[in-house]
């Protein structure tokens, strides 16, 4: 029997996909902050922030000073 019943897929293309789609959605002058946290849902916290990088963000920002 499995100790856990619920698991978490992390897909680094959807995450650019789902960027790009949303900056379609607002204004070019609108600058973006993407949000660094909590060991970003366990894909660890630098690669996931090289991803929302990647993907064009303008900013990161970070839950707590250990997330940084």
């Amino acid at each position: 029997m499995a100790l856990h019943r619920t698991w978490l897929e992390i897909n680094k293309t959807r995450i650019k996909n789902n960027f790009s789609n949303i900056k379609k959605l607002i204004s070019e002058n609108t600058l973006f902050l993407g949000v660094v946290k909590g060991n970003a849902w366990g894909l660890g916290t630098a690669p996931y922030a090289a991803t929302l990088v990647e993907a064009g963000v303008d900013w990161l920002a970070t839950g707590t000073l250990e997330d940084a």
